[in-house]
């Protein structure tokens, strides 16, 4: 009746903001702090500790001794993986950039591989070592040899380590890396009365260093992430984490002891399923047991008998799964989480267990914090809780369902207080927020009404049990597929997740009377870097250095006054190196700085203020050649013969689209799309397109789909293919310039300008306009076939690739303009690229292509090592000097259809040189277009 009672209150005034904010707010430390970041996001969330998880993920379920999936598969996905497309590599960057310390009970890190170094096997996955005095200081974590079913908890399986901070004393973390690549950093330790708030850490990378501070009096006993850093094969001094005893802290600790640091285990990678799990086997064991009851007589002791449950975990199956794919619940057991939290069904119900553990696990790390005084726990003084889904739903006219949030008025003790002193109206004020906002931010900018559904008052184990505001967003359908259109698109999985971004920053300002926050800028455009000199470059002498310059231009946000930039950073590395700290501008759009000749530069940048930081830029790459020294004759240094890199290829886009009246779906085997780095929420592609079997779950359901890809990764646009060009570039020859810009700060330079170069690379890759992009792609512009043209006029030499050289615009589909080639882009591919568009081709089962008497291997398949040419165009030479250079297959070079097509001073391919799969291969290509550019 109570818990009724209030549900009618809260509805009542569901879309009311009546929080005022709270006295109580946390002034310390944070758990993590990057030091070596150059900036601190001083008005947006800096310090500010956050929750968020992303739906479900693949769970046991007891009764069909089976591992499941929570949702269906539906439109090449499913709610499980779906979500975290938004939430990784969008929405916790974001809050992270913007300053905050972000927690989710599930996985983060999609690298499969995994090596965790500890002290009790110092040697078992690196090596572990310790310099000075060290101690035991308790039970920490401790590898598993044996089954990892629900009695393991791997936090009380081994030892911590403890030194008095400020002694000469440090430990090293060394691993075995099993791949070159991207690996997550996580460390443990343990938090002890004495323990300090500014651990060292420093992670030795492939770019140099990084140093953290760590709060050790809050968050001991689990995995705290640091970052995601790129680390080389095997073990190296560039792949360690290094833990000193450093501290500003002087005397003893409150408890009257010296400080201390204390260390335990190192993980780098997300690794794959751990947890082995069975139904367990129930043995019930009567005991007798005696009572005092009162009697007439009075207190009489009474036999009875009691029946005791033990339960046997016998060998169990794993999911198979890298662990981002697995629920919560596997999870919060591997980071510690006591098994009388994340087994409340006793191994009998994972899926509720699930929705549990992560409440469970945030209120066990924040409790004891200024926001929930009252509970005992870690400390770590998270403050606000968000949980994205998307549920199902079907639109019958074929529109969009929409989205909804969920908020609960109590927590599991009919509580309508949080321990803060907040009253859960602050839930109902984010819940109504982040509605608003995300359908605020959506329409306008996809000139949509996007619907707003309500504002649910439910009770939702995800929002009654957090002890922190929090609310369920569920952004959209994924079962219509109107809203699935948006849902795959990198550029509206961006836009989605900064409008929830927004919301959360703003309802931490309200909540303490903060006044209004700053949003963190957008990323810049029209980036450039060019060597300084106006033949474009010489300098005097090999061991001089050479001067680049980097410029770019800030973009408006039309939506946030707040989101200018102040400031910027540049990022810098060399070859396949990491990316270092990264460099102020002091506000300037464009840095100056000195760089050595033979070695190949390459940047990027992103915008700051007082919000934050912006995802940054595409990458640009410079190279000074050491040949160019003195002249022999006049002593007056030489002018450098430059290559101008032109990335072109900026497309984000989902796959393609089949939209019939009869059909609907998406068609993987056509077109994967383009995302945003790799992409990991595919599950495989489409099988049923029947409209209308809509509104329907299960094999024979609009949108079923196959499950080949689910745990793979698919690569994407990674904006850094000037990179591969130029290594390949250098490979070839060391005695030319290279210099490079995208295609929009090309579109800016005058003809003067262009003509300097001695050659262009024009970068396509996947650049196209689809009809199925929600943003606008062109390959060339109008003001890039001008630029081109003049160029090429006055013996300008060009290379050109891309896999949708001449493609008819969609923009232009169904006109009959020259086979829905506009004049301008016809006359242009004839007098500029010698050649004319015949037909898109798709690739599906050609692995090879040949020219130059060689076959060229692809990548024709969607994988995680570079994005797919699955689809490529065939080009037909014109004029008496142009000829086939490439051929898909050997009989499609007759009568002039070709794959690429060459002319004295050009060459140009169907298809992007990027996806030549063999680097030997490839080389050999670049070698053959540069003789032929530049004899």
């Amino acid at each position: 009746m109570i818990r009724q009672f209030i549900f009618i209150i809260f509805s009542l005034f569901a879309l009311a903001s009546t929080v005022q904010g709270q006295s109580v707010d946390y002034k310390g430390k944070p758990w993590v702090a990057r030091t070596s970041r150059p900036y601190t996001a001083g008005n947006g969330l800096e310090g500010r500790h956050i929750s968020l998880w992303s739906s479900h993920g693949r769970y046991f379920e007891a009764k069909k001794n089976a591992w499941l999936w929570q949702r269906p598969y539906l439109f090449c996905t499913t709610e499980d993986m779906l979500t975290q497309s938004f939430v990784n590599p969008f929405l916790i960057p974001m809050l992270e950039k913007a300053g905050a310390v972000v927690f989710t009970p599930k996985e983060r890190d999609t690298q499969t591989n995994e090596a965790i170094v500890d002290n009790d096997s110092p040697d078992r996955y690196g090596s572990y070592a310790e310099l000075g005095q060290w101690n035991d200081a308790g039970r920490g974590f401790g590898l598993c040899y044996g089954a990892f079913n629900d009695t393991i908890n791997p936090f009380l399986l081994g030892s911590v380590r403890s030194t008095v901070a400020g002694k000469d004393a440090s430990a090293v973390w060394m691993p075995q890396i099993p791949e070159t690549g991207e690996y997550a950093v996580y460390i443990s330790y343990t938090t002890l009365p004495n323990s300090i708030d500014d651990a060292q850490y420093t992670v030795y990378h492939a770019g140099g260093t990084t140093t953290f501070s760590i709060n050790q009096q809050m968050g001991g006993g689990t995995w705290v992430y640091l970052g995601t850093f790129r680390f080389e094969a095997g073990q190296n001094e560039r792949s360690r984490v290094v833990l000193t005893t450093k501290t500003a802290l002087t005397g003893n600790a409150p408890d009257g002891n010296p400080y201390v640091v204390t260390a335990d285990a190192v993980r780098f990678g997300g690794g794959r399923s751990l947890i082995e799990r069975s139904t367990p086997t129930i043995t019930k064991t009567a005991v007798k047991r005696k009572r005092i009851e009162k009697g007439e007589s009075g207190d009489m002791e009474v036999t009875y008998t009691d029946t005791i449950n033990s339960y046997f975990y016998g060998k169990g199956v794993k999911s198979g799964l890298p662990r981002y794919l697995e629920g919560a619940r596997y999870n919060t057991q591997f980071a510690g989480l006591a098994d009388s939290l994340f087994n409340r069904g006793k191994g009998f119900n994972d899926y509720n267990d699930d929705m549990r553990a992560r409440s469970f696990l945030l209120n066990r790390l924040a409790g004891g914090s200024v926001y929930m005084p009252d509970t005992i726990g870690a400390r770590v003084p998270f403050e606000i809780q968000m949980a994205l889904h998307t549920d199902a739903g079907w639109n019958r006219a074929d529109g969009i369902v929409g989205t909804l949030t969920i908020a609960t008025p109590y927590d599991d003790d009919a509580r309508t207080d949080y321990p803060s002193g907040l009253t859960r109206d602050a839930a109902r004020n984010l819940a109504s927020s982040m509605l608003g906002g995300v359908s605020r931010d959506l329409s306008a900018l996809y000139n949509i009404s996007w619907p707003q559904r309500e504002l649910r008052i439910q009770n939702y184990a995800e929002t009654r049990q957090p002890l922190v505001p929090s609310t369920i967003l569920e952004l959209l359908s994924h079962q219509n597929f109107r809203d699935m259109t948006f849902a795959h698109d990198p550029n509206f999985k961006f836009m989605a997740s900064r409008a929830m971004y927004k919301v959360l920053l703003r309802e931490i300002y309200r909540n303490h009377n903060l006044g209004e926050p700053t949003v963190q800028p957008l990323p810049v455009r029209n980036v450039s870097a060019v060597l300084d000199s106006s033949q474009p470059y010489a300098y005097t002498g090999p061991l001089s250095k050479a001067s680049v310059t980097l410029s770019w231009d800030p973009t408006e946000d039309p939506l946030e006054k707040s989101a200018k930039p102040t400031d910027y950073i540049v990022y810098y590395k060399e070859g396949n190196d990491d990316w270092d700290e990264g460099t102020l501008t002091d506000g300037k759009n464009s840095l100056s700085m000195a760089l050595l000749p033979g070695v190949l530069h390459q940047f990027c940048v992103a915008a700051l203020n007082a919000g934050g930081e912006s995802f940054p830029s595409q990458v640009v790459s410079v190279y000074a050649a050491p040949s160019m020294s003195l002249a022999v004759t006049g002593k007056k240094p030489k002018g450098c013969p430059t290559i101008l890199l032109v990335n072109d290829f900026d497309r984000l886009s989902g796959p393609a689209r089949i939209d019939t009246p009869d059909k609907a779906g998406f068609d993987l085997l056509r077109d994967v799309g383009v995302s945003y780095g790799n992409n990991c929420s595919l599950a495989g592609p489409q099988t049923v397109f029947a409209r209308s079997e809509g509104g329907k779950e299960g094999p024979g359901a609009l949108g079923f789909c196959t499950d080949e890809y689910v745990g793979k990764s698919i690569a994407g646009n990674r904006y850094d293919d000037v990179s591969l060009h130029a290594a390949d570039i250098l490979s070839v020859t060391k005695d030319y310039c290279i210099v490079s810009m995208t295609r929009s700060a090309f579109d800016d330079l005058s003809s003067d300008a262009v003509k300097r170069y001695e050659a262009i690379d024009f970068i396509a890759g996947l650049q196209a306009d689809k009809s199925y992009n929600l943003v606008h792609y062109d390959v060339f512009t109008p003001q890039t076939r001008k630029l081109l043209a003049e160029y090429t006029k006055k013996g300008g030499k060009l290379f050109v690739s891309g896999a949708f050289i001449g493609e008819p615009a969609a923009s232009l589909a169904g006109k009959n303009v020259k086979s829905n080639i506009a004049e301008s882009d016809s006359v242009f591919l004839a007098q500029v690229l010698h050649c004319n568009y015949r037909a898109t081709i798709n690739h599906r089962e050609r692995t090879t292509f040949s020219g130059l008497g060689i076959d060229i291997p692809v990548f024709n398949v969607p994988g995680p090592a570079h994005y797919a040419c699955q689809e490529s165009t065939v080009l037909e030479a014109l004029g008496k000097d142009a000829f086939p250079a490439f051929a898909y297959a050997p009989n499609t070079s007759e009568e002039g259809y070709a794959a690429g097509v060459a002319w004295p001073n050009g060459v140009v391919m169907g298809f992007p040189y990027d996806c030549i799969s063999d680097p030997n291969t490839r080389r050999i290509v670049m070698n053959a277009v540069l003789n032929h550019l530049l004899k």
